[in-house]
């Protein structure tokens, strides 16, 4: 388990990573969304090539560099791309890329890569807790769902599972990357919280200059383990590949640590998706806003 501190530094070399996405797309005029990631791999052509190929179950994308060439050499799996129209890239396709030239743009992935000659192949979207794989991660995150357009585009309304859907369709991601962008970017009280093997993998919030659940007593509980009972059936349906999609009413005292005035019978609305691709079980929890201020609007008032 992370202590405070790396926890800290690994957000900070995040946050690092997809402001360095942003500043690459603005200096090569390329702020349209769907950010199209063949464009920027194009503009570093002299020393990048990418290659596309079914590389089955090896990896969904590879950065290698080849010293007698100089040349950085991006494998992407083709796989999932069967189907679709000649020059339309699936989601996941479009993620790997990104992902691959976060290792290529970021300064010390790079020297990695030319110091030690070795390759690095990746699998997923924030599957990994290698801090070197999170950075790509953001990177990836940050080139595809820019936060000039994407703030904006997510804070029309309260999150929801067909709301993150809307946003996924127009910036050309995954729901899963479009889920934890939203989140980290929302004005509205909510959190993304990830099941694997039958417990808590990682939680998101926001991150920007304000968190509304925190503000409002609702704080971040730990990882593992988990108590809620809709939790619990869900996870069950989920391991018996039954996977539906479910907005529960829940408890605050169920996924957080309660601090101040805050009120039990607070609704806390559980959205379930399963992601059977991952072996994932995502939880988007939200909190009306008005609910969630309204205790300390009444002592405030006595």
């Amino acid at each position: 388990m992370k202590t405070k501190l790396e926890y800290q530094m690994m957000r900070k070399k995040e946050k690092e990573a997809t402001e360095h996405a942003s500043e690459i797309l603005e200096a090569n005029g390329m702020m349209s969304a769907p950010i199209d990631p063949f464009e920027v791999a194009a503009a570093e052509s002299r020393g990048l090539k990418l290659v596309g190929a079914d590389l089955k179950e090896h990896c969904d994308g590879q950065l290698e560099y080849d010293k007698e060439l100089d040349l950085f050499i991006l494998f992407y799996n083709t796989k999932y791309d069967v189907g679709l129209p000649e020059g339309r890239h699936h989601p996941r396709t479009r993620f790997s890329i990104a992902h691959e030239l976060g290792h290529f743009f970021l300064e010390n992935h790079r020297a990695y890569l030319m110091q030690s000659g070795s390759t690095h192949s990746s699998q997923g979207e924030f599957a990994s807790k290698d801090l070197m794989e999170r950075e790509a991660d953001a990177f990836a995150a940050g080139l595809l769902m820019p936060l000039q357009l994407f703030r904006e585009a997510v804070n029309q309304d309260e999150l929801s599972i067909e709301y993150i859907r809307t946003v996924a369709d127009i910036f050309e991601t995954s729901f899963v990357s479009t889920a934890i962008r939203s989140v980290q970017n929302s004005d509205f009280p909510c959190e993304l919280v990830g099941i694997r093997d039958g417990e808590i993998a990682w939680r998101f919030r926001p991150s920007g200059n304000r968190d509304p659940l925190k503000e409002g007593g609702l704080y971040r509980s730990s990882n593992g383990k988990f108590s809620s009972k809709n939790l619990k059936k869900k996870w069950q349906e989920f391991e018996d590949k039954i996977y539906t999609e479910e907005c529960l009413q829940g408890t605050p005292q169920d996924w957080f640590k309660l601090y101040g005035p805050v009120s039990k019978e607070i609704d806390v609305w559980e959205h379930y998706l399963s992601v059977p691709s991952m072996n994932t079980l995502l939880v988007l929890l939200t909190v009306s806003e008005e609910e969630l201020f309204e205790t300390e609007e009444e002592e405030y008032n006595e």
